[in-house]
């Protein structure tokens, strides 16, 4: 089953998922202090400056004050003189330009982990030639890059999904299923992608793979509860109907 259906996405998102994306400017990243262009790499760094940020948000990774993850959630402004000084567009681009960042960078990121088939595939012969690993030992790692690709091309929907929502209560527990998945998966990239070889340990990975596709099913699983439920109320509401 596809993704984008999995997620159930609108078909307005699905339809306008061209029209979601900004021109390729527009997503550039610059690094603050030095406004050298900034990509991601697994220190999170300026090459220039040394300056940390999330490449999730593009903020100052120092903003984040411990709940690296929760830069997720767009964050409606609970002063009503706040929006009400603020011109309405201007607000809504504010909105769309959340989610869009957000999913861009998991577009990317996605773009940039295409050829993780190729460095397992790498890896595994390495593995195999340091004498300790038979070719079924180390095959491991090439579910662990099936797995990565998967979440990763999860993520990147999940902030269109997000945008067409409503707040609610699916909402709040959608965004913490999304936030956990995030987390896992930037462990089982960390663990695979950015290790050298001599560093990869079994076990770890393993762990990791586990939790990424358990935290994938509770995301699709929060989807299919919100749909069980609108699907429920539109029957009852029928029922209603007809008994009138």
């Amino acid at each position: 089953l596809p993704v984008a259906a999995a997620l159930d996405l609108p078909r307005r998102a699905c339809s306008r998922a061209r029209s979601f994306a900004l021109p390729r400017a527009c997503a550039r990243l610059s690094c603050l202090p030095c406004q050298m262009p900034l990509t991601r790499a697994p220190d999170g760094r300026s090459k220039k400056c040394a300056y940390e940020w999330c490449w999730v948000c593009g903020g100052a990774w120092k903003d984040h004050s411990g709940n690296f993850y929760t830069c997720n959630k767009y964050k409606e402004s609970d002063d009503s003189e706040d929006v009400k000084r603020k011109d309405q567009s201007k607000v809504a681009l504010e909105r769309y330009l959340h989610y869009y960042t957000r999913y861009i960078n998991h577009h990317n990121s996605l773009k940039l982990e295409e050829g993780t088939r190729k460095k397992m595939e790498d890896k595994i012969l390495e593995m195999q030639s340091l004498g300790n690993n038979t070719w079924l030992d180390v095959q491991y790692l090439k579910e662990a890059a099936e797995a990565l690709l998967a979440c990763r091309h999860a993520l990147q929907y999940t902030y269109v999904y997000a945008f067409y929502l409503s707040p609610s209560n699916h909402k709040e527990l959608f965004e913490m299923a999304q936030r956990d998945l995030e987390m896992t998966t930037e462990d089982l990239s960390a663990e695979t992608t950015e290790k050298p070889v001599e560093e990869i340990d079994r076990h770890t990975v393993l762990h990791h793979q586990h939790m990424s596709k358990k935290r994938l099913e509770n995301l699709f699983s929060a989807v299919e509860a919100h749909r069980a439920a609108e699907r429920e109320a539109l029957l009852s509401g029928s029922q209603q109907s007809q008994g009138e």
